[in-house]
């Protein structure tokens, strides 16, 4: 490759990471319980990585979009994996991880709920459920760009989310329309 070449390549890059920085620091920030930090550190090394392997992209295979959503994904399977984090809340506070308070959970899933209700809610969902939730409305990739990430057919995905949907609906009124109101 020659000094053009190389120069167009960072220069697209450049351009690639500030469209995508914010999303997948989004959607870090969800998967790692809201700790900015952790979230923080994880961006640089996706875009990091990302750049490392941009060679590697090929624009008529995918979208860059899902090309680094799936660097991201990857990356945090490989972190959770290295730190042998499990999903339980408690296991989660005794190793340090901050479990959101109501006040600091912001999360819009497609029709405006009582921000720190919903996110509490998906907290109790399983980490697919929560995954699928998380990919389509708060990072807004299609239908066809999670079916890909997950390894599905974009009608199983479809009916997937929609189960989540139903889980997240169900999750939400057991925990916040069934109580008392004082």
């Amino acid at each position: 490759m020659n000094d053009n070449s190389d120069t167009g390549d960072r220069a697209q890059f450049e351009q690639y990471y500030h469209k995508y920085k914010d999303k997948i620091f989004t959607y870090l920030m969800y998967r790692v319980n809201l700790d900015r930090d952790v979230a923080e550190d994880l961006l640089m090394e996706v875009f990091l990585k990302a750049y490392e392997r941009f060679n590697q992209y090929e624009e008529e295979k995918g979208a860059f979009k899902s090309w680094i959503f799936a660097v991201a994904h990857n990356h945090l399977l490989n972190f959770y994996r290295d730190r042998k984090v499990v999903d339980s809340l408690e296991v989660l506070e005794e190793e340090g991880f901050v479990v959101p308070s109501k006040d600091d959970v912001e999360m819009n899933v497609g029709v405006e709920i009582e921000k720190d209700n919903a996110q509490e809610a998906l907290q109790c969902l399983n980490e697919d459920e929560r995954e699928v939730i998380i990919m389509r409305f708060i990072n807004e990739l299609s239908i066809s760009e999670i079916s890909l990430f997950i390894n599905k057919t974009e009608g199983a995905t479809r009916t997937f989310l929609s189960r989540a949907m139903n889980s997240l609906r169900n999750t939400y009124y057991r925990l916040f329309l069934t109580k008392d109101h004082e």
